[in-house]
C-alpha cells in the first residue's frame, strides 16, 4: 500500500491568486481513494474579493480513470493540466459556487508504477486562501490482470448422425469471450459459435484439427489465447451378430464393386496346435453361398513352426495360393475390383516385401456384401471349422473402403465352444481391430 498526497498551496502576485492542486499518484495503488475534506488553516491576504477558504479535496481512481473534485465558495477561473498529458482532462473552465470536478483516462501505457502530477489552479482577483495542507489517503492495490488461456485441451468424439454439443472454456481475461477459428476446419455438420459452442451433426467419419481462439474484447486490457484441438468423428456402433468363424465387419446392400484394406499379419502362440487363423477381404459369402476373397492363413500343427500363405479364392472351388513369401508382421494389402463383363481384378502385396500378386477371374455373385474377416478356416480335409489360433498381436484393418451403396453393418464376434474366442474394435477414423480372446481391443 502507498501514500498519496493531495497539496493545497497559496499563491499570490499582485491581485491573482491561485490555488495549485498537486496529487502524485502511482497508478498501482491509486484504485479506489476517497480523501476526507482537508480542514485547512486560514491565513488572511488583503484582496477586495474571490475567497477561497476551506477546500475539500477528492482523489480517486476507478476503472482506470482518475477524478479530482475541490470546492470553493465563489465564482472563479480554473485551469487543470497534467504531467504527463492525461485524455480528458480540460484546460480551462469556469468554476461557480465552485465544485471543481474533472475526470481524465489513465493510458495504458502508463505502466503499473508510472506516477503523474495533477495541477488544479483557481484564478481570482485577491482574497483568503487555504494554507498549503497535505491529505494522506492509503492506497488500494491496482486490480490484477489474469493471463487469459483456453481451459479446454480435448473434444470428446462425435457419431455420423448424432447430435453433437461441447462448450469451449476459457479461464483469466474479463468474460463474456467471444471464439472464433484461426485454422482448421469442423468436420461437416459441426460448427463454432461466437460463444464457444461445438454443435451439429456430423456427417462423415474422420478425425479434424482445429486451432480456435478466444478473446475477450470488452476487457480494460483486451487479450487473446488459442488452442489446437481435435475433433474425431466415427461411425455409430454396427449391430453384433454371434458367428462360429468370422471376428470383424460385413456391410450389405449392394450391388458393390469393389473392397479393399491393408491388414497386418499376426503370429500365432507357441502351444495353440493344431489351428489356424485367416485375415481377408472379400465380396458376398454373407446371407447366399457366393463368395470371392483374398488373404494370408496361418497354421501350426504338432511339432512344426507357423506356416504362412497367401491365397485368393471363388466359392465353391477351394482355395489357390499365391506365391508370395509372407511373413508375420508383414503388411499386406487385398483389393478386389470388378473390371466389367463379370470379370474380376484381384490383387494381393507385401508393402513390407514389395511383392506384389494380381490374377482376373470370372465371378457371378450377386455382390449384396463386402467383408474384412479375421476367421477361423475349415480343414480341407474334414470341412469343419478348426480351432481358432491364438493371434498375436491384434489384426489392424487400416482403410477397409468398399464401392457401393451400402444400406446395412454388422459387427461379428467369433464364438467356439460357448465362448467369445475373437472380437473386433469399435469402428475408428482409419479402421479397426481384431483380438484373440473376450476382450475388445482399443480402435486404431
Amino acid at each position: 500500500m502507498d501514500l498519496t498526497s493531495v497539496v493545497w498551496r497559496s499563491l499570490r502576485r499582485g491581485t491573482l491568486v491561485a490555488a495549485a492542486l498537486v496529487a502524485a499518484i502511482a497508478v498501482a495503488s491509486a484504485v479506489g481513494l476517497v480523501g476526507p475534506g482537508a480542514d485547512a488553516a486560514s491565513a488572511s491576504v488583503v484582496a477586495p474579493s474571490a475567497v477561497i477558504e476551506r477546500p475539500r479535496v477528492t482523489v480517486s481512481d476507478r476503472g482506470g480513470q482518475v477524478t479530482v473534485t475541490a470546492t470553493v465558495d465563489r465564482a472563479v477561473s480554473c485551469t487543470l493540466s497534467s504531467t504527463p498529458a492525461l485524455r480528458g482532462w480540460a484546460r480551462v473552465f469556469p468554476c461557480r459556487h465552485a465544485l471543481i470536478r474533472r475526470t481524465a483516462v489513465i493510458p495504458p501505457d502508463l505502466g503499473p508504477t508510472r506516477r503523474f502530477v495533477l495541477w488544479v489552479t483557481v484564478s481570482g482577483t485577491g482574497g483568503r486562501i487555504a494554507r498549503g495542507e497535505t491529505v494522506r489517503q492509503l492506497g488500494a492495490p491496482a486490480p490484477v490482470v489474469v493471463q487469459l488461456a483456453v481451459s479446454t485441451t480435448t473434444l470428446a468424439s462425435a457419431t455420423v448422425g448424432g447430435l453433437y454439443s461441447v462448450q469451449l472454456a476459457a479461464s483469466g481475461g474479463a468474460p463474456p469471450y467471444v471464439w472464433s477459428l484461426v485454422a482448421g476446419a469442423l468436420p461437416a455438420g459441426l460448427s463454432l459459435s461466437p460463444g464457444g459452442l461445438v454443435s451439429g451433426v456430423p456427417e462423415v467419419a474422420g478425425v479434424a484439427t482445429i486451432d480456435v481462439v478466444v478473446r475477450d474484447p470488452r476487457s480494460a486490457v483486451p487479450q487473446a489465447a488459442t488452442m489446437v484441438l481435435s475433433l474425431t468423428v466415427v461411425e455409430p456402433a454396427a449391430p453384433v451378430v454371434e458367428t462360429f468363424n468370422w471376428s470383424g465387419y460385413e456391410v450389405s446392400g449392394g450391388p458393390f464393386t469393389a473392397a479393399s484394406a491393408t491388414f497386418d499379419v499376426p503370429d500365432l502362440v507357441a502351444g495353440t496346435s493344431p489351428a489356424s487363423t485367416s485375415e481377408w477381404v472379400g465380396i458376398d459369402g454373407s446371407g447366399n453361398t457366393s463368395l470371392i476373397q483374398a488373404g494370408v492363413q496361418e497354421s501350426v500343427q504338432p511339432g512344426s513352426s507357423v506356416a504362412v500363405e497367401a491365397w485368393w479364392e471363388m466359392l465353391p472351388a477351394p482355395e489357390t495360393p499365391i506365391p508370395l513369401t509372407v511373413e508375420p508382421g508383414d503388411a499386406v494389402q487385398v483389393s478386389l475390383a470388378d473390371a466389367g463383363g463379370g470379370v474380376w481384378t484381384i490383387s494381393v502385396t507385401d508393402t513390407t516385401t514389395r511383392q506384389s500378386f494380381t490374377t482376373e477371374q470370372s465371378y457371378g455373385g450377386p455382390a449384396d456384401s463386402a467383408e474384412w474377416i479375421v476367421e477361423a478356416p475349415s480343414s480341407t480335409s474334414t470341412g469343419s471349422v478348426v480351432t481358432l489360433g491364438d493371434f498375436v498381436p491384434d489384426v489392424t484393418f487400416t482403410d477397409p473402403t468398399f464401392s457401393g451403396d451400402a444400406t446395412g453393418r454388422v459387427e461379428d464376434v467369433l464364438v467356439q465352444g460357448g465362448a467369445v474366442v475373437s472380437i473386433p474394435s469399435a469402428l475408428g477414423p482409419n479402421g479397426f481391430a481384431v483380438a484373440y480372446g473376450a476382450a475388445a481391443p482399443p480402435a486404431p
